[in-house]
């Protein structure tokens, strides 16, 4: 099982989130009621105690109606509360109550899944060493342990959390819901990256919920395209978990840094203001990046999820897309005999987590040695591990001859693509160095450019038509 924080382990906030779905879930509340101890509404630092009694009062509205408690209904508990007070005391707990009333009303629930996942898996915790301290006392005293009492309980245990009242789209029960959301709303939730044929290929963007693989031999330039994919979505204010298990996060980092600023990194001293501009611009356009570098093979999905929900928690929202350089060398939390098995494993549970915190994943895959010297390379090139292809949303082809790397040309060949045109190639320029991306026309003479010589302005070899180093 899962091994969730225990309440004094979370961040302060962490109390807050929990009364505001206490008072604005229904169905959160009927599951928590009189679950939950003291130290989920401990120490935070808006509210302080009164957010126990915010609580109280919302378990109290519930036993009486069977849904949460209204602001009419908080309002009236909240001025009885007050007139009770000395008056000495009123205004300053009048104070202290309202902050806490518009916080738990008003203010949206940025952590609201990561706070129901680690609530009810803390419950769940707590009830099956409730059961296991039964069954031994019951063997202590020698009494009889009947199995269909116990397979009842682990019934119940495994059902916290799970809301079977609601069903999913019925089409024709509300055929006004279905016209509005079929005319007027938007399909599908997607992050454009600025590379207008890229996105155009991808119907407008990298999508939530999904997840796009780069397929490339080695030394081609994976880790350099997904540093390039994650400056875009910096750029458009977004935020990113960018996962390296290779290289040393610090050089990705000024991959990203130079990528934006268009600064080459040995001269990044030399332009201290254009990066601390780019730093700003970042800041103000609220974007976030958080780089982490993790041992080769070590890391596992659900060390992965625990650690993307911490993110959350500092950042207090969710993430929009997660880059993982690669997963490849991800390491299956279950021994598998074979190593298509593990990175069938590896692969499957990573898209169910995109899914389940609803965020855009891209990674990365290696072709097999037939792959290496393909002037096009398609999803029957992918190493090891052909599951792969039916797993990802979408599968780019990172192609490119040796005339093509000594030059800095390369070509993005769509090998699957559920959401949009596959099989099409888009060409592009790439300055390693700079890990940028220009998307070019393909023309007599591709890939043939002479070798670039050194510049004085940052990407100047584009204009003069030569490649990159």
């Amino acid at each position: 099982m899962q091994r969730y924080l225990a309440p004094e382990q979370f961040p302060p906030t962490f109390a807050l989130s929990v009364a505001k779905l206490v008072v604005r879930d229904s169905f959160f509340l009927s599951q928590v009621k009189g679950s939950l101890p003291p130290e989920f509404f401990g120490g935070n630092e808006i509210g302080g105690d009164y957010i126990q009694q915010a609580v109280d009062w919302a378990y109290s509205f519930y036993d009486e109606h069977n849904y949460g408690i209204s602001v009419a209904s908080f309002d009236y508990q909240m001025n009885q509360y007050i007139n009770e007070k000395p008056e000495s005391d009123r205004q300053t707990v009048a104070a202290g109550i309202a902050h806490l009333r518009n916080s738990l009303f008003a203010e949206p629930i940025h952590d609201a899944d990561f706070v129901r996942e680690n609530v009810y898996g803390w419950m769940k915790q707590q009830a099956v060493k409730s059961m296991l301290v039964d069954m031994k006392e019951k063997l202590d005293k020698g009494q009889p342990i009947y199995e269909a009492t116990y397979v009842d309980r682990l019934n119940e245990i495994s059902a916290i959390g799970l809301d079977l009242s609601e069903g999913g789209v019925d089409l024709l029960r509300d055929l006004g819901w279905s016209y509005n959301y079929l005319t007027t709303e938007a399909k599908r939730d997607f992050i454009s990256t600025g590379l207008m044929q890229f996105d155009k290929a991808l119907s407008g963007g990298i999508g939530r919920k999904e997840m796009l693989v780069f397929e490339a031999p080695p030394n081609v330039g994976k880790t350099t395209v997904m540093a390039s994919v994650t400056a875009s979505l910096l750029k458009k204010g977004k935020r990113v978990v960018h996962i390296t298990l290779e290289q040393d996060e610090k050089l990705i980092l000024q991959k990203i840094v130079a990528c934006m600023s268009t600064v080459r990194p040995h001269e990044f001293m030399l332009h201290p203001d254009i990066i601390k501009g780019w730093l700003e611009y970042m800041q103000g356009n609220g974007a976030q990046l958080m780089l982490k570098q993790f041992p080769t093979g070590k890391l596992t999905v659900i060390e992965l999820q625990n650690y993307l929900r911490g993110i959350e928690s500092i950042w207090g929202q969710k993430i929009d897309a997660v880059v993982i350089d690669y997963a490849d060398l991800m390491r299956s939390s279950r021994n598998k005999d074979k190593r298509y098995e593990e990175l069938s494993e590896i692969y499957t549970t990573l898209r169910g987590l995109a899914v389940m915190m609803d965020f855009a994943l891209i990674t990365a895959t290696q072709t097999n040695r037939k792959g290496v010297k393909k002037e096009k390379i398609t999803i029957e090139d992918l190493s090891e591990c052909f599951e792969k292809a039916a797993i990802a949303d979408v599968i780019i082809a990172i192609c490119q001859t040796e005339m093509e790397h000594k030059s800095g040309a390369m070509r993005l060949h769509f090998a699957k693509n559920r959401i949009g045109e596959k099989f099409i190639e888009i060409p592009y320029k790439i300055d390693y160095v700079l890990a940028y991306l220009e998307e070019k026309e393909k023309k007599e003479g591709w890939g043939a450019y002479q070798m670039p010589t050194q510049t004085t302005g940052p990407l100047g070899f584009l204009n003069a038509g030569q490649g990159a180093a």
